[in-house]
């Protein structure tokens, strides 16, 4: 019941930040803009994306989570910027990749996805999504 209730309020969430298209999640804007050091998490119905941005704003630790079991993890910065997974966990399946895209501020530097998750809740609807999870600035 916690689950359920965690998952509708990070649902309520993340409207705002995406709309819903023939079940594709586009982003539609730039993306939520925190702080070095900061960590948070969005989901996708059961796929779940927690990350971590470094002190320096260099680096992400990116978590996946499919049916609440950890699926995969990877550690982002300039030398490795792509998390690309192909994971299956029961009936949840993710397939894509995690970005990331370091620039100098003044611009916004991003953490980025394109994947394809289905399997939701032990049907086979499946969706889409390609856009920005979050951003920062990173400065010397």
């Amino acid at each position: 019941m916690l689950v359920a209730k965690t998952l509708l309020a990070c649902l309520l969430f993340t409207i705002p930040f995406i709309s819903l298209h023939e079940n594709n999640f586009v982003f539609e804007g730039d993306p939520p803009i925190v702080e070095k050091g900061y960590s948070g998490e969005r989901y996708f119905a059961d796929l779940a994306t927690f990350y971590t941005v470094g002190k320096m704003g260099k680096t992400v630790q990116c978590t996946l989570y499919v049916s609440s079991a950890l699926a995969g993890i990877e550690a982002l910065n300039a030398n490795n910027p792509t998390y690309n997974f192909d994971l299956i966990v029961g009936v949840g399946k993710a397939k894509g990749s995690l970005k990331l895209n370091l620039v100098d501020s003044p611009l916004i530097s991003k953490l980025s996805g394109d994947f394809l998750y289905s399997g939701t809740n032990g049907t086979n609807d499946s969706f889409t999504f390609k856009g920005d999870l979050v951003g920062w600035y990173v400065s010397e």
